[in-house]
């Protein structure tokens, strides 16, 4: 049996995320990992980064506490295109995701949402080249 929880789940930047991991990887074929991770969710490529880890594989089964302080950003976000999401996740290297507790983590403890823009002042792709056609003497 997998477990992973955490104390508090919204947190500030530079607050301490603290909880509890238990694992029996006797059928295991990997190494074990606790991370703490960011990743990008939604269109496009997927960006993950690693911010701490902790190697579990000195034995097949056991329990640990752990506690990290996080940095300061990047603060979880919630667009149309993108979401910034922050976790705690145990990982097998061969299989896998084994668990995985999403955080939120900004200034209110709450994601920060993009909202649509009605008229985008950006033109676009190229866009700002043809708005010079024309022009040049």
């Amino acid at each position: 049996m997998t477990s992973l929880t955490v104390g508090k789940s919204h947190l500030k930047p530079l607050e301490t995320v603290e909880g509890e991991v238990r694992w029996d990887a006797s059928r295991s074929r990997g190494k074990l990992l606790l991370r703490l991770v960011w990743f990008t969710r939604g269109s496009g490529t997927q960006e993950i980064h690693r911010i701490e880890s902790i190697p579990l594989d000195e034995t097949r089964a056991g329990n640990l506490a752990f506690s990290w302080v996080l940095p300061e950003g990047p603060w979880s976000l919630e667009g149309t295109l993108v979401k910034i999401v922050w976790a705690v996740e145990l990982l097998d290297t061969r299989a896998g995701r084994l668990a995985l507790v999403e955080l939120v983590v900004s200034p209110d403890c709450r994601p920060v949402r993009l909202e649509k823009i009605k008229a985008p002042a950006s033109i676009g792709k190229m866009g700002w080249l043809r708005s010079f056609s024309g022009r040049i003497d």
